[in-house]
């Protein structure tokens, strides 16, 4: 569950990933008589329980426009890009290599101005399981989201990572990634790309 600007008003959205997919909730009224509207985005991933939903949405922007990066299915291999169009929103399978995806985060790493996908994944290599991908997926954007061409790139491909935040950890101007990791491991990646003069942090 994920709060959102998503109408730009005085009240924020939720937006809820779940096996049923990606669903946005707004509130009316408030106190006890506070009701939730709820509108599904999408269904997700779409296939046999409990393959099927989503499991992490966030959302993100580009020239003014957002879009939404998700993990699917529920802790799944695929990590999933959705821009809207005509009111409905595409989908598109960005990656689906993913061994044990669990959360996603959007932040512009490189300074082009395009937020930039997070993807976690939370696999272990065992021997049932030797293909595992654990650590960090990131995929810098493209000029267009809905049909350029994600630039891959894997920063941890040793340790099981189940979520990151942005930071600018040192003060460089250069949003970093502060990740948790299985066994209650907290690592720090820091951002060596070019400096700015400033730096957005978590959403």
């Amino acid at each position: 569950m994920r709060p959102v600007a998503w109408d730009g008003n005085k009240r924020e959205q939720l937006l809820v990933a779940s096996f049923e997919g990606i669903a946005l909730y707004r509130a009316a009224d408030s106190g006890e008589g506070m009701k939730f509207e709820k509108q599904l985005l999408s269904a997700g991933h779409v296939e046999k329980a409990p393959r099927l939903g989503t499991s992490d949405v966030r959302v993100g922007k580009q020239d003014g426009k957002r879009f939404l990066a998700s993990v699917e299915p529920w802790h799944g291999n695929e990590v999933v890009v959705y821009t809207e169009k005509g009111g409905k929103w595409d989908r598109r399978v960005i990656f689906d290599k993913v061994s044990g995806g669990h959360e996603v985060a959007v932040i512009d790493l490189n300074g082009d101005g395009r937020d930039d996908v997070i993807a976690n994944d939370n696999g272990r290599v065992t021997a049932q399981n030797p293909n595992a991908t654990p650590g960090v997926h990131v995929f810098f954007a493209p000029a267009d989201p809905a049909t350029g061409e994600w630039q891959y790139r894997r920063i941890e491909d040793k340790a099981a990572m189940n979520s990151c935040v942005a930071a600018d950890v040192n003060g460089d101007h250069r949003p970093d990634l502060v990740c948790t990791g299985a066994g209650g491991a907290i690592r720090w990646y820091e951002n060596k790309g070019p400096a700015r003069s400033s730096t957005a942090g978590g959403r």
